[in-house]
């Protein structure tokens, strides 16, 4: 679908408005290979991105070193867009590829597309900005795949006659061969095999097939997307440097823990080649229940170890105020000590268990919130705060033993005191009645 722009883009005065719009957010996408030469192959379009400008080709697939050569899809032009920068996948969850995007801003800038929609929703791809289309809106990328349609511009047909295919059959001008074939896999790999079955267009096959086996020839998937880091197998194939291209496999991240306020060790893991971490550690921070990791300090989402990564990405703690526990002190006011002199509530602010004091003549009525009156305090208390509660007490009736000394006599009879009564009698020889000393 998309449209090269020859000249630098116009779009100059919404640039900043598009940036700033690559945060994550829903998208949708379209295919295409038109091989044109990429728009962000010129100075002008390319501006001061840090990537430069992206290399083109010649029919053949050779490098241009002249970044002012004239476009293939103008009439005598050279310059077509590499083949080797036909998508390619990393492993079975992640592929890389390029793409076009509506401004020149986005120029040699990195995207992470998840795909929400299609047999392939969950897979992720990372596609590097090459080109503009005016026919490309905010939200939406135009993926560069052999086979998926030249859409308004056909420079395809003249690369594959020159690398010895008579006749190409390019099947529609959009959406190319998922578009003729429809929903059949054997149908659209035939086309892949006709269109590009030489050996000099082997790089461009790999894409078609790519599209089939990986792709499951998705048509249009919707995506969730954000800018990323660029990859360095993409950054080097966008300059054109393919001795340079790093080994597609093993492809691995590093993935920095943040505790947000917690404390973490390791502080940082590496992926394997599926883009997983293996395990993740547990922070730790005081007053606080960890809530799992997070791909951003709030909000976000959630981090797992069957999260695919496609690049070196940081994740986050998230936390929830743990519910807080109190001290209750124990008076037993004019008691024996207790053991233990205080408690500590649960997180639901009540006791489980209340000491029983002891004090000589008194009875223990209970713990209460003062030593004198307050509310009676019992295992059903909700404490808000940390606090002091007293043992109140009722005294005992008095009891008094009294010994009776017959002083050389005796004491008929002897029974147990009772009622305040005395013995009957007391006698001794020369005695009588008794005397309280």
């Amino acid at each position: 679908m998309k449209k090269s722009f020859f000249v630098a883009a116009v779009f100059s005065a919404i640039i900043a408005a598009a940036v700033g719009a690559y945060a994550q957010q829903n998208g949708v996408t379209t295919r295409y290979w038109d091989a044109c030469k990429p728009s962000c192959g010129w100075s002008a379009n390319a501006g001061n991105n840090p990537n430069g400008t992206c290399k083109s080709c010649n029919a053949q697939g050779s490098v241009l070193s002249d970044n002012n050569a004239k476009n293939a899809c103008e009439s005598g032009g050279t310059a077509y867009t590499c083949m080797k920068q036909a998508p390619w996948k990393v492993n079975d969850n992640l592929s890389y590829g390029f793409a076009a995007t509506n401004t020149n801003g986005a120029c040699g800038k990195c995207f992470e597309l998840s795909f929400t929609s299609t047999s392939i929703s969950g897979k992720k791809m990372v596609v590097m900005a090459s080109n503009i289309g005016g026919d490309v809106g905010q939200t939406h990328f135009d993926i560069m795949i052999p086979g998926g349609g030249v859409g308004i511009y056909n420079a395809v047909t003249n690369q594959l006659k020159e690398n010895g295919v008579s006749n190409p059959n390019l099947g529609a001008q959009y959406g190319g061969f998922r578009t003729t074939c429809g929903n059949n896999k054997d149908c659209v790999r035939k086309m892949c095999n006709d269109a590009f079955g030489t050996a000099a267009l082997a790089d461009l096959k790999a894409g078609c097939d790519w599209y089939v086996d990986w792709f499951d020839i998705a048509d249009n998937p919707s995506i969730s997307y954000k800018e990323v880091t660029c990859p360095q197998e993409l950054i080097e194939k966008y300059k054109g440097n393919f001795s340079a291209t790093p080994p597609i496999n093993p492809t691995t991240f590093t993935i920095t823990f943040n505790a947000n306020s917690g404390t973490v060790s390791p502080t940082s893991g590496t992926t394997g080649t599926n883009g997983k971490l293996t395990s993740l550690p547990t922070p730790a921070r005081s007053g606080y229940t960890f809530n799992g990791w997070f791909t951003a300090a709030t909000g976000g989402t959630s981090v797992t170890t069957n999260t695919v990564f496609t690049s070196n990405t940081t994740i986050y703690a998230q936390w929830t105020a743990a519910a807080a526990t109190y001290t209750v002190t124990f008076n037993v006011n004019g008691g024996n000590s207790v053991n233990p002199a205080s408690g500590t509530t649960g997180t639901d602010g009540k006791l489980t268990s209340l000491p029983t004091p002891t004090r000589s003549n008194y009875t223990f009525t209970g713990w209460f919130t003062a030593a004198t009156g307050g509310t009676s305090v019992t295992t059903s208390t909700v404490f808000t705060a940390n606090a002091i509660i007293y043992a109140q007490w009722t005294a005992t009736a008095a009891t008094c033993t009294i010994t009776f000394n017959a002083n050389g006599g005796t004491v008929t009879p002897c029974p147990p005191m009772s009622s305040g009564i005395m013995p009957s009698t007391v006698s001794q020889s020369g005695l009588s009645g008794f005397a309280e000393t």
